[in-house]
């Protein structure tokens, strides 16, 4: 089916790709890709990766990548986000190819003017790496149901997109099993007639995810793991609800959401005026899931069916689980291999409609609303990132005036913005109040997120009771000494 009208859909959706990226300042978990990017020397790469302790030290491909492509374009904003685009780009050709192979040749189209889409393509993280291979894994199992698994191609891609996703870090791990779990059961239940040559691929490549997980027992051990900063609970899930189905670029800014979160009512107050635009999007959503109820023409892609929904379903179920037991707080970031599988489940089940009159107009609205989502994203100032660039800026103008500055943020991103921290340029992320008083004051002071940088809320406190003026940047406290 790949005609002209397929080939618009292919067209459209990578036009939008170079919107995705900006030259905006980087923010705190971007900052760690930078540190990798800017190693001197692939050995310089290697300790560093070896002795991290945070989660970064638990993205082997991702890291890895960061520092390839930084001797090739730079360690610009733009530059370290730039990759971003192949993986995308990628994920949008595959989707064209799966769409055509199923009848839903809008799937590419759907993807592209996703706001999680959009959101992580301008995030010099391994976000928009996990979707393409997450897209790549999709695309191979679609391949090996058509075949009746017995395209050894189809298996060596399986394998291969799985151990890439599965070496950006562990949670993209559940994905890969339970992907593996669903492909192994419609194995059984279609009674797939594999050859010897099928069974030898298969075992190779699963003997290659002992060293994987080899290493990720390792960084375990040695105690790699992100931050711990929200307590567990179902509003990670409904979180990352709101992102999967692309409400965010229409509700206020995640770090506004992050500091009303800490207040009682705070979200009541900050989400009042975006009701009607959120209203709507639900509206639209309400409407695409009317549209393909019932669903009469399921045995078109009742395999693709029972996968998309096995694998999506289960791995959820399996990362609240996990994150549960070891009371780590997933976001939707941590789900960015799952969103393909989203979508599919999504064209899916919007192809079974034989309301054919709301369909099209239920994906034109629906696709209308999730576009101005991604653009507001991007463009809108209250979604802007942390401002460590102007940050920085504000402290080194004021070493240059010999001002004592104080920095409760980020020191990677202060050291990629060319801040190096001495007598004058004080660390005190974290300090108490009796550590403080043992400083020299300072004339500036930058304090960023507090419950991250000022859990106790010594500096604020101890700002709070001298003459300093504030202002505000994005995610930024600025703290000045006042001239009376």
């Amino acid at each position: 089916m790949k005609n002209k009208s397929t080939r618009v859909f292919l067209l459209a959706s990578l036009l939008l790709l170079p919107f995705m990226v900006s030259q905006q300042s980087l923010w705190i978990d971007e900052a760690q890709t930078a540190s990798y990017a800017t190693c001197p020397s692939l050995l310089d790469w290697a300790e560093k990766f070896l002795a991290d302790t945070k989660s970064e030290g638990m993205m082997p491909l991702p890291m890895f990548l960061a520092w390839i492509f930084a001797q090739g374009i730079g360690t610009t904003e733009i530059a370290l986000r730039l990759p971003n685009l192949i993986y995308l780009g990628l994920a949008i050709y595959l989707l064209w190819k799966v769409g055509c192979k199923i009848s839903l040749p809008f799937l590419p189209l759907l993807f592209a003017v996703s706001p999680f889409v959009w959101q992580y393509a301008d995030e010099a993280r391994p976000y928009a790496l996990q979707i393409g291979l997450g897209t790549a894994l999709l695309t191979s199992s679609i391949y090996l149901i058509q075949s009746d698994g017995k395209s050894r191609k189809a298996w060596l891609l399986f394998f291969g997109c799985g151990w890439l996703l599965s070496a950006t870090s562990l949670m993209a791990v559940f994905l890969w099993c339970l992907a593996f779990i669903a492909i192994t059961l419609l194995w059984r239940k279609e009674n797939w007639q594999l050859e010897l040559r099928h069974y030898a691929v298969i075992s190779l490549c699963l003997i290659l995810f002992i060293p994987l997980a080899a290493f990720y027992f390792w960084a375990l051990q040695k105690g790699a793991s992100g931050a711990k900063i929200w307590s567990v609970g179902l509003q990670n899930l409904a979180f990352a609800g709101y992102e999967f189905f692309g409400f965010q670029g229409l509700g206020p800014g995640r770090t506004d959401i992050r500091e009303a979160a800490r207040l009682s009512g705070g979200l009541t107050t900050i989400f009042k005026p975006y009701l009607l635009p959120i209203f709507l999007l639900a509206l639209a959503w309400l409407c695409f899931f009317a549209s393909g109820w019932p669903q009469k023409n399921q045995k078109r892609h009742h395999g693709a069916w029972l996968f998309v929904l096995f694998t999506f379903f289960g791995t959820l179920f399996v990362i609240l689980t996990a994150s549960y037991i070891v009371e780590f707080p997933f976001w939707g970031r941590h789900l960015s291999p799952l969103i393909p599988f989203f979508l599919l489940i999504m064209a899916i089940w919007f192809s079974n409609s034989t309301h054919q009159k709301l369909t099209r107009i239920s994906i034109l609205v629906t696709s209308l609303l999730l576009l101005i989502s991604s653009l507001c994203l991007r463009f809108s100032p209250r979604f802007a990132k942390d401002d460590y660039r102007t940050a920085a800026q504000i402290a080194k103008s004021g070493l240059e005036d010999r001002k004592t500055i104080w920095w409760a943020a980020d020191s990677a991103a202060a050291n990629y913005y060319g801040l190096e921290f001495s007598e004058k340029v004080i660390n005190v992320m974290g300090l108490s109040a009796e550590e403080l008083h043992s400083l020299p004051i300072p004339d500036i002071a930058l304090v960023s997120k507090k419950d991250i940088y000022d859990p106790q809320n010594a500096i604020s406190s101890f700002l709070s009771e001298r003459s300093y003026t504030t202002s505000y940047a994005s995610a930024f406290s600025i703290y000045k000494k006042s001239a009376f």
